[in-house]
């Protein structure tokens, strides 16, 4: 499994190009958001860890087409189809990077929120950053599940396919991660958005390592 996700990484480190457009698209957003919001809302934890996430998601959908992208013209899906490894280690593998590259694109945004948000220290921060870490294992898992499902895709619909599958699933799991991390951020209770996205990480990592075969085309 991390075989696999480290050479994911390695070939998504060589791609220069793909990680200054992920970057920059996170970084337009969220002074978009910024800009966006009167004073008195951007000033509200809520709103700041809304506007953080979905950056973040929207910025990992980037890379992650680019991805599928390179991909397709190398015919990965196909060598995938045919080779030894169990399903469940290459969809283990390929989730696992995803969440690396949506951890990172967050490392890089979070200055700017605390910048652009007046986002006060809080001493509660280890409790948001788990919060966060268990958003982002169901999103990774979400990327690589709905992007396998459009690895046969053409044309528009290959570039549009991810972005209009994975928004549903997507948007509670950003809703529950933004209203945790910004009662976690305040010291306040967030067990229960915790437990929701627990459960989410669980029901996902299972419905993908037992659909990602059939997804490939193995019998």
């Amino acid at each position: 499994m991390t075989e696999i996700a480290a050479a994911e990484f390695k070939i998504e480190w060589r791609s220069p190009s793909a990680w200054v457009t992920s970057l920059l698209f996170a970084f337009l957003v969220l002074l978009t958001q910024a800009l966006a919001f009167p004073a008195h809302l951007a000033a509200l934890p809520e709103i700041s860890f809304a506007a953080f996430f979905v950056s973040a998601f929207f910025a990992g959908i980037l890379s992650e087409n680019a991805r599928l992208a390179r991909d397709r013209r190398s015919g990965t899906p196909y060598f995938l189809a045919l080779s030894a490894a169990a399903p469940e280690r290459v969809f283990a593998g390929k989730s696992l990077a995803a969440f690396a590259i949506l951890c990172l694109i967050q490392c890089f945004l979070f200055p700017f929120l605390v910048l652009f948000f007046n986002l006060p220290f809080a001493p509660a921060w280890p409790s948001a950053l788990g919060l966060c870490l268990t958003a982002n294992a169901a999103l990774a898992c979400l990327m690589t599940l709905f992007g396998t499902v459009t690895f046969a895709w053409k044309g528009v619909g290959a570039s549009l396919g991810l972005p209009i599958l994975i928004l549903p699933m997507a948007l509670p799991v950003l809703a529950a991660a933004s209203i945790g991390s910004s009662l976690a951020w305040a010291g306040e209770p967030m067990v229960h958005y915790l437990k929701l996205l627990l459960a989410t990480d669980i029901a996902v990592a299972v419905v993908g390592a037992l659909s990602f075969g059939k997804l490939l085309g193995r019998a």
